[in-house]
Parts: structure tokens; sequence; C-alpha cells
């Protein structure tokens, strides 16, 4: 079984189940790119979708996969979290020396999803000083000023480079 198929039949069992067969078609409502939705705290999207892990943790960091986008648009899915861990776009020697490579696979990750007109969540899953998983952070967000300068310098980064961009 190829990844794809595994996708393909989660995503059939998901929306059957979730919104009947004919919902499936319906489920995405995506704005046109000029028209994009109008949030409110009275009025939130309803989103559906996966999240894509090629950037989960640094030992998988991988391109994220055009043909996911395909397959999540065709089923008539409209979102995306990119769960992913910083140290996948860090020197380990300088934390704050961004890798310009990997920040353009993410690029191309947005890139895909608007493409198809799928909402892309970017999240920082592990950001210095913070993750749930193992292995520990060296540093804690919550109590140490070196960690939270140093997680506002990544956020600041791809607010930056994201900055305008509808999604």
């Amino acid at each position: 079984m190829t990844r794809r198929d595994l996708l393909a039949g989660a995503v059939a069992v998901a929306s059957t189940a979730a919104f009947g067969a004919a919902g499936a078609t319906s489920a995405r409502k995506a704005p046109a790119e000029k028209g994009a939705v109008k949030v409110s705290y009275s009025k939130l999207p309803r989103w559906r979708g996966f999240n894509l892990l090629e950037k989960f943790t640094l030992d998988r960091n991988q391109p994220f996969r055009e043909e996911d986008f395909d397959i999540i648009a065709e089923w008539g899915f409209d979102f995306v979290r990119l769960p992913m861990d910083y140290r996948c776009w860090t020197d380990p020697n300088n934390p704050k020396q961004l890798k310009e490579a990997v920040l353009k696979e993410i690029d191309q990750a947005v890139q895909f999803g608007r493409s198809r007109r799928i909402h892309v969540c970017i999240n920082f899953h592990r950001a210095p000083g913070y993750c749930v998983n193992p292995p520990r952070e060296p540093l804690d967000l919550w109590s140490q000023e070196e960690a939270l300068e140093l997680c506002c310098y990544h956020w600041a980064a791809f607010a930056k480079r994201y900055k305008g961009i509808p999604n």
C-alpha cells in the first residue's frame, strides 16, 4: 500500500462518516483567493483537513509533498496543519541562523495550499524552549528569558516572511 492509497482510503472513510456520501464533495467551500474568509469571534471558519508531518521532527525533515495537497483537494478538504520542529530550519550551532533552503520548502507548502484553495496553518509544534514530545528542550520558554527571546525571533521571522499572504 502506498502513502497515497492510505491517505485516499482514510479520507474516504472520514468524509463518509463525517459528512455523509453527498457531503464529501460539498465540504470544501474555500473562498476565492481575492475574497478571503471573513473571520470574527462570532463566525469562525469550519476547516477540515490533515496534519502533514514532513517537518514534525528533525529526523524526518523532508520537503512537503505536492501530491498530498492534490489528494486533500481532490477529496474536498480545505485545511492542512504543518506541525513543525524549529530545529528543521535552524543551524544547530547558531539558533538564530535560519536555513533558507528549508524555509523555501515551507514556502512551497504554503504555495501548494494557496493554489488548491487549502488553508495552511503553520504550527511551531516544537519551538525554542517548548515541546510536549521528547526530547526535552534545553531551555524553558516559560521561565528563561533566553528561550522567550529565541522563540520570538523565530516567530517574527515567520511573521515577516508570510505577512500579506492571505490564507
